[in-house]
């Protein structure tokens, strides 16, 4: 266990090169600051605080974990431009016709912000579309449908997920829609 501090960064805070430096980051909410010391109290880490991952490559997703883990990837737009991103390490359980909105993908615009392409609310999806397209200066077509995938070596599987379009609940929190 590490009683020396680690690099933290919230999920909001992490970059391109942090993604670069560390390729996967490992959720570091739920540990009790007797496990790793008095920096890890003092760092008031929440649910959105990852850590480098100090594992072996490759990671391997076939074991159930305890944390969410972010990996780094590359997503192909459909006009066959490519932007780095992250995405949720595929894990057993949530090999789906959903994965892909359960992978919360994440891509890096070109001047270094990020845009989520899953958003809980309406009002937080109207935001990330304008900023994605502005960012990317490409309409809706030549961004939807993305294939995304982690960089090979990196995951104990092939993985490829396929982003139709944003992803977000309706109101009643229950129906997730699909939108450009």
């Amino acid at each position: 266990m590490h009683t020396s501090p680690r690099i933290l960064r919230c999920i909001h805070d992490l970059s391109r090169d942090d993604f670069r430096r560390y390729p996967i980051w490992e959720n570091a909410y739920g540990y009790d600051g007797w496990e790793l010391g008095e920096w890890y109290d003092a760092a008031h880490v929440d649910e959105v605080t990852y850590w480098p991952w100090d594992g072996i490559l490759p990671y391997d997703c076939s074991q159930p974990r305890n944390r969410a883990s972010l990996v780094a990837g590359s997503f192909m737009l459909a006009d066959g431009g490519i932007v780095e991103g992250f995405f949720d390490v595929p894990t057993p359980t949530a090999r789906s016709e959903a994965e892909p909105l359960r992978s919360l993908p994440y891509i890096f615009l070109p001047d270094g912000s990020k845009c989520g392409l899953w958003s809980s609310y309406r009002s937080a999806f109207e935001t990330d579309r304008r900023r994605l397209y502005a960012g990317l200066g490409r309409d809706p077509a030549k961004i939807f449908p993305m294939c995304f995938r982690a960089a090979h070596g990196l995951l104990s599987i092939e993985y490829q997920g396929v982003v139709a379009g944003f992803g977000y609940f309706e109101d009643d929190l229950r129906s997730v829609v699909i939108a450009r």
